[in-house]
């Protein structure tokens, strides 16, 4: 257990950095749809759809970003490039006055979001060798530095949103991200961190680089304020990822390769899927806590926000558990394979989702449904979460070939994205007018779309399930 608990050296400026990266992430991710409805007064369904295409692009920005890396910046590089964006788009965020310009802001989020997060993920895989036994546990590892800044954000923002008001919480990330910047950027210089794309830098590069971002955050904007357009944009990239995947396996080295490039896509389909279930946590969730659960803990009355960062405890809980379980049976040649993983992810989200959907059946006195519920089912989705995310970040360093590997790590992000935007599709199945007021309309309202997302998980999984022996072959 204490060997796989010792990481590389370096390991902590990726764990930092991601977190503060997370922090500033977070806070916008999780008080959005709070934002949009009681400042702008936006109903439920433009706001999923205004949530939906943030999520989406923070999460597919990263193709371009690991493409710009690869190609002109280098990973290092684009790290510190990406840092500074987010920083100047909380900038951007804390200015808005109107939604022209919170649509701005969020594009330029979304923008330094891509080339920051897949480059730090591959730079990180950089420091294990192939058959590094620490790998898993280090990217679960990792992925705790993730859920320390989503619980800062999450347990911290909607308090700070109430003291200082929304001008200043986004300051307040904006100063975070900076601080990001200032960590990686000494830290690599200290430990000497090799650049997974090392290359001749040039100003022809760095123009190119620079037309690549602004033509980009542009796209960004016109895809936040235009929905119809965005769903038709967001489908042309899963196809487009589909058919690039199955090219890059088209002219793989050897048998190999190309086999293990398949069980990547399979892998890829698998996660969209849970994750338009997961950001329920951000979308609909978000809105049943705010509105129909009892929010007393601890003797008080807390923002709905927090609530997101007991799923974020439950990363950190059961983080060091699974990683140390992950560790001990691949070294005692019992290792759980990635489809297993996969599957048993999603029968996490079942079991959940089964649970939220009897939950509002059940009310106080007020009417309102306890909070107990909440909690048992955030901690569910935590250990489901364990068992996709971090191990889908190592399993694209230990299938994809390394000159593909900022590129694939994009792509991999790019499936969060587009489970973000179906989150946002599906998330009007619990969409409440605002017309209605009573609240056991609004459970039923809820009860019906955890109804609905439960059989999609419980489709998902069993499709997942299937899929085990014939993935388990393709990366043997």
């Amino acid at each position: 257990m204490l060997n796989a608990l010792k990481q590389p050296r370096g390991f902590s400026i990726f764990f930092l950095t991601e977190m503060w990266e997370r922090y500033g992430f977070y806070i916008t991710q999780t008080l959005l749809i709070l934002y949009l409805i009681g400042y702008f007064r936006l109903t439920d369904t433009v706001s999923y759809g205004i949530l939906g295409s943030f999520t989406a692009l923070a999460y597919i920005n990263p193709a371009l970003g690991g493409y710009i890396a690869d190609r002109y910046l280098g990973a290092r590089q684009a790290i510190l490039w990406g840092a500074l964006l987010i920083s100047a788009g909380y900038i951007i965020l804390m200015m808005a006055t109107d939604l022209p310009h919170v649509f701005i802001a969020l594009a330029v989020i979304a923008m330094g979001t891509g080339l920051l997060k897949p480059n730090v993920s591959s730079l990180l895989g950089s420091l294990y060798s192939k058959n590094d036994s620490r790998r898993h546990t280090g990217f679960t590892i990792f992925y705790m530095g993730i859920s320390l800044g989503i619980i800062l954000a999450t347990t911290g923002g909607g308090y700070l949103q109430e003291f200082v008001g929304w001008k200043n919480t986004y300051f307040i990330a904006a100063i975070v991200l900076l601080v990001a910047w200032l960590t990686f950027f000494f830290g690599s210089r200290f430990y000497k961190i090799q650049d997974v794309c090392e290359m001749a830098h040039s100003t022809k590069k760095y123009m190119k680089a620079l037309a690549s971002m602004v033509l980009m955050i542009f796209v960004n904007v016109v895809i936040i304020t235009h929905q119809t357009l965005s769903v038709i944009a967001f489908s042309l990239v899963a196809l487009f990822s589909v058919v690039f995947v199955l090219y890059a396996a088209g002219v793989a080295e050897s048998v190999l390769e190309r086999k293990r490039l398949l069980a990547y896509l399979l892998l890829s389909c698998i996660s969209v899927f849970f994750w338009a279930i997961y950001f329920q946590l951000y979308f609909s969730m978000n809105l049943f806590v705010d509105r129909v659960v009892d929010r007393q803990m601890f003797g008080m009355n807390v923002p709905a926000s927090f609530f997101v960062s007991i799923e974020s405890f439950g990363l950190i809980l059961f983080g060091p558990i699974l990683g140390g379980l992950w560790y001990i049976l691949a070294r005692n040649g019992k290792a759980i394979s990635i489809p297993v993983k996969f599957a048993g992810s999603l029968l996490m989200m079942v079991l959940a989702f089964g649970l939220l959907f009897v939950s509002s059946l059940f009310t106080n006195s007020q009417g309102l449904v306890g909070s107990a519920w909440i909690v048992l089912v955030y901690l569910i989705i935590a250990v489901g979460e364990l068992m996709l995310s971090p191990i889908g970040l190592a399993m694209v360093t230990e299938l994809v070939p390394q000159r593909l590997a900022g590129l694939m790590m994009g792509l991999f992000f790019v499936t969060l994205g587009l489970g973000g935007k179906l989150a946002g599709v599906i998330a009007d199945y619990a969409a409440i007018s605002p017309n209605i007021t009573d609240l056991n309309q609004m459970e039923t309202i809820y009860h019906h779309a955890f109804g609905i997302y439960f059989v999609v998980c419980l489709v998902i999984a069993m499709i997942s399930m299937a899929l085990i022996p014939v993935i388990k072959k393709l990366i043997s």
